[in-house]
This record gives C-alpha cells, structure tokens and sequence, in this order.
C-alpha cells in the first residue's frame, strides 16, 4: 500500500536454525550475562540512489524479537531484545545493516544447588573436626583427609559443567578458596 507518497513492502524473515560465535566473556560465571548480536545487511541497488530501501519496523515490531523465548537454550533465558539501523556506504551503493540484539542471563540456581551447596557442605563437614578433640589426632585427621579427597573428587566430577578457560572465573575462586579452607583443618590438626 502507498501512504504519505511512501511505499510499503512488508517481508517475513524466518530464521530457524542459528550458531552464535564470538567472544563472551565468562568472568562472572555461573552468574554471566552475554549478548547475542546478528546482522542483516539490505542492499539498495536502484536507480542511482533514487529510491531508498529502508528497515523500519511497526509498532508491533517487538513481538517479532521475542520468539527466542520459545526456543529452547539450555540453562539460559531470555532476558532481552532490541535492534538498531546503521546506513553504509558500499562501491556507490547505499546498505542498511539492521542489526539485533538479544540479551540471554544464564539460569544460575543449577550451580548454587547442585556445586556450590556441595561444596560447602563438605567444607563444614572438613572443618568439623575442630570440635573433635585434639588428642584424637587419628580421628582428626582421617576426617579432614577423606573431605580434602572428596573436594578433589567432587571437582573432577564437575569439571565438565564448568567453562575451560584461559582466566578464573567466580566458580574457579570458589573451588581454589575451597581447597583453601579443605586444607586447613589437615595444618591445624598436624601443627
């Protein structure tokens, strides 16, 4: 339909399937937030710039940026969404690169129930021996040992939820500074 000497040519674009690569940062893991970023580039071809391809969506437009919400990403949920149009010139040619955004938060509860809980749970078990008196040195150690070897365990089984990284992230603090005070009870008990 032709309004206010405008043209209007509405198209759908459907995207089913999509990888996202780029370089997310995992500093605050499992607390993490990243953006999902993808282009479109419309390209005008016509008439010596005489006419104008432009990308604006309706006032409804965001209903269209939401799908995501019903496509499963695991461990992740949409948190999200928005768009911005930037003109390029390119070899003559005028392009509209539209570009949208979509915000995703990692579920963190996962890791807060299921590895961080744990891990403390052990940590108390191993600084229970404290309460243990210190004559006990074989029952004192015996324990703070097996809970020293259960977080070493325990980590190794958990190795495969975890990103592998170059850098520490905050479950990587978590479990150095529970190594840290796994170990403690076993110096405490020996000194």
């Amino acid at each position: 339909p032709i309004t206010d000497g405008r043209l209007k040519i509405y198209k759908k674009i459907a995207l089913k399937n999509g990888v996202f690569k780029d370089n997310f940062k995992f500093q605050t893991f499992p607390f993490d937030a990243q953006e999902l970023r993808y282009d479109i580039k419309l390209v005008n071809e016509g008439w010596a710039n005489q006419t104008r391809v432009i990308f604006q969506p309706d006032y409804g437009a965001y209903q269209f940026l939401y799908p995501i919400n019903d496509v499963d990403i695991n461990e992740w949920k949409h948190s999200s969404a928005d768009y911005e149009t930037n003109n390029l010139e390119f070899y003559g040619y005028d392009h509209q690169v539209v570009t949208f955004m979509h915000g995703i938060e990692r579920n963190y509860s996962y890791y807060i129930y299921k590895i961080i809980l744990s891990i403390i749970i052990i940590l108390f078990i191993s600084l229970s021996v404290l309460w243990i008196r210190p004559e006990e040195i074989e029952a004192r150690l015996t324990v703070s040992i097996v809970c020293l070897l259960s977080l070493i365990a325990y980590t190794f089984i958990i190795d495969k939820d975890i990103p592998k990284l170059s850098y520490l992230t905050i479950m990587d603090y978590v479990v150095l500074v529970s190594y840290f005070f796994a170990v403690l009870p076993t110096l405490q008990t020996i000194f």
